[in-house]
């Protein structure tokens, strides 16, 4: 069992703000990881990844070209354990 203690990053987000694509960095784990892009009223926009173990940091790119400039959400789940940051994308 993996023990996440509260206020534990598992994920980095840069550059926020950002323009066409940004990078997510997601640490390493012994739990699946699963990390999904949400609009802003919480509408699933991108499932990013969907990964078993990982022993190394994960980078990866979100290139969100087409979609509006906005307020968005990154969900980051690994295991019983789960983050949510706000992502904003400007013209």
């Amino acid at each position: 069992d993996e023990t996440i203690l509260l206020g534990t990053r598992l994920m980095n987000i840069y550059p926020n703000p950002f323009t066409t694509q940004t990078t997510i960095e997601v640490k390493p784990s012994s739990a699946p990881s699963l990390l999904t892009v949400f609009s802003g009223n919480g509408k699933m926009v991108k499932q990013l990844l969907n990964a078993h173990k990982s022993e190394t940091n994960q980078l990866v790119t979100w290139k969100a070209e087409g979609l509006p400039a906005g307020h968005y959400y990154i969900r980051c789940q690994q295991g019983s354990a789960q983050q949510v940051l706000p992502i904003t994308k400007i013209n």
